[in-house]
């Protein structure tokens, strides 16, 4: 969609109301940015940033001292649909010195960086579903972009909740593949690494047009992201390029499926299959054709091609009112049959690979692993809950600002005219795709017949010792505390009490265990 159309589109639709918000505190942590320029969407422009967070999670106030960001930063506009539909703007920023030059930092926890996004979200009214599947995603892939919910003001006006996360690029705590320097282009030097993804982009950042594309209407675009468009030498595009089409060659071949010449060995499998997963049990409008990111190292450091990191899902989870991307049943990789004269097409390799017969039953087996573990109901409810906590009293404010509750906001599938009735449809949305898929992988549940309410945890939230009370405990059960990414966590369990002192701040989840039963309870520690 180019940008005339969605200016027009813009016209038409119109925006809803936005006011002034009286700002001073919140258990956010709280982002002030000031810029001397206009912010636009086709040049950074200079600003300070101050970030005002608390790790022991008490209340954040513009009266405090800004101890964990207080520099300079570039700023510009970001997004493309969303850029013209919305009146709140989405941002990318750099952090920069007091000579404006790039400076890694250390942001709210996250590991040293230069370039970092805030992400509005507006037609997504629950305001986490980005912070959902990043999260969600975090737990069983090698990378997803770190989070923080936050709230925003740029110069001196309230603008609402965003999330505060990572850009995706190359660096040994993002996408951890080997530098490519310009000089590199001979040998294994040349082999990587290399960023790559379909998606909008602008006409000199696409790398070249998959052979195997629909058409000339419907072009499969490869797009460069690392090396970046304008970085890339001449020897190494020409490699990423003749590599990706040799991998296509095999993917298409008779003998793809041949464990000596087939596909098999130049991905990453268990990628290609987590990528799915995440896009199908999230049924994402934008998925395999949009924002799809993937990504290749040095051969000398893994010759293979990975799916991933996730990015961009506030179209979904229910989110969006056309090509199916509401329904609950039916596959997000069948786009092409409901939505076939759209411009950007899911590309061939997701139904080749599902017609693989052991890919498929490798697909099912690790669905069937996450639903009776990381993606039980419990789990997944439980990471919906922390956000929702979170958000209790900043999503009041956001809504005061952007008054769009009740509001049918491109491309909505549901108004809700409450923040909980839009959780609630999120969260049912999702256990109801879940389930269907449970079905159509016919996959069997664990048990999980202990009633929720047969358990006591007290107090909760907690600071030291958690107390576990109900009939289910007793002299045959076990816990285990996890975090919220699935990874157990070490604790001194006294009997039916867990002394949880020297964690982190932040949601947990307890698990006990009674023969083949189990129960999921979620404590906050303070």
């Amino acid at each position: 969609m180019n940008r005339s159309i969605l200016a027009l589109l813009f016209f038409i639709t119109g925006q809803c109301c936005f006011a002034q918000v009286n700002f001073t505190e919140s258990s956010l942590p709280i982002i002030q940015i000031q810029t001397t320029e206009t912010i636009n969407a086709d040049s950074r422009v200079s600003g300070t940033m101050r970030i005002y967070f608390k790790e022991d999670g008490s209340t954040n106030r513009l009266t405090d001292i800004p101890e964990d960001y207080d520099g300079n930063v570039g700023i510009k506009q970001r997004g493309q649909t969303s850029l013209f539909l919305f009146d709140k703007k989405g941002y990318s920023l750099e952090t920069k010195d007091q000579d404006g030059n790039d400076v890694s930092v250390q942001i709210m926890g996250m590991p040293e960086e230069e370039d970092w996004v805030l992400h509005g979200p507006y037609s997504d009214k629950s305001l986490m579903r980005n912070a959902l599947m990043y999260t969600l995603a975090d737990s069983i892939t090698p990378y997803a972009p770190r989070v923080q919910m936050t709230e925003v003001i740029i110069n001196d006006e309230y603008q609402g909740v965003y999330l505060f996360t990572e850009r995706i690029k190359r660096d040994g705590e993002r996408v951890d593949i080997a530098k490519l320097n310009e000089d590199e282009i001979s040998g294994d030097d040349l082999t990587g690494g290399y960023i790559l993804k379909f998606d909008k982009s602008d006409e000199e950042e696409i790398g070249w047009v998959s052979p195997y594309s629909i058409s000339n209407e419907q072009p499969t675009n490869f797009v460069h992201v690392y090396p970046a468009w304008d970085d890339i030498v001449p020897e190494q595009k020409s490699y990423i390029q003749n590599w990706i089409t040799d991998f296509e060659d095999l993917l298409s071949s008779p003998d793809y499926t041949d464990d000596d010449i087939g596909y098999r060995k130049s991905i990453n499998t268990e990628s290609f299959i987590d990528f799915m997963l995440l896009n199908e049990m999230s049924r994402n409008v934008d998925a395999y054709r949009l924002s799809t990111y993937m990504f290749k190292d040095k051969d000398s450091k893994d010759d293979e091609l990975h799916m991933g990191p996730v990015w961009d899902y506030n179209l979904a989870f229910g989110n969006a009112n056309y090509c199916d991307g509401s329904r609950i049943d039916g596959w997000a990789y069948d786009f092409n049959d409901v939505c076939g004269e759209d411009m950007y097409q899911v590309h061939f390799w997701w139904k080749r690979l599902l017609s693989d017969p052991t890919f498929a039953a490798d697909l099912a087996e690790k669905w069937a692993k996450l639903r009776n573990g990381k993606f039980s109901n419990a789990n997944i409810n439980s990471v919906i809950d922390y956000f929702e906590d979170q958000l209790a009293v900043p999503q009041i404010r956001n809504f005061q600002k952007w008054d769009i509750l009740g509001t049918e906001i491109w491309p909505n599938a549901f108004v809700g005219n409450s923040h909980a009735s839009e959780v609630e449809y999120l969260r049912t949305w999702l256990m109801d795709r879940m389930a269907w898929m449970d079905v159509a992988f016919d996959i069997e549940l664990a048990s999980q017949d202990i009633e929720a309410g047969d358990i006591v945890l007290s107090p909760n939230p907690v600071s030291n010792v958690l107390e576990v009370r109900g009939d289910f405990v007793g002299s045959d059960y076990i816990m285990n505390v996890y975090d919220l990414s699935g990874q157990e966590i070490v604790v001194e369990y006294l009997n039916t009490s867990i002394n949880v002192t020297n964690l982190k701040r932040g949601m947990y989840i307890l698990k006990i265990t009674k023969d083949d039963s189990q129960i999921t309870k979620r404590f906050i520690k303070i």
